[in-house]
């Protein structure tokens, strides 16, 4: 419903691992059952090319997962 009230059409969704870019983009290897069924779920509720790889030092959510002060 916010998506459509804001006029939204499309997602982008980020990672910070170039791994996860390479587990979607490749539907030709077969995984281990653990990360084959988390990577369909990915490509069943989203499109390959919405997938992004943002750098670390460019991703806010990584420095609230470390050990950083404020400051």
């Amino acid at each position: 419903m916010m998506k459509r009230e804001l006029g939204i059409s499309n997602n982008t969704y980020w990672t910070d691992r170039t791994t996860v870019i390479k587990y979607i983009n490749n539907d030709q290897a077969r995984h281990q059952t653990f990360v084959a069924n988390r990577v369909q779920t990915i490509r069943d509720k989203t499109d390959v090319s919405q997938w992004r790889y943002v750098e670390n030092i460019d991703n806010p959510a990584d420095n609230a997962s470390r050990d950083m002060s404020i400051d």
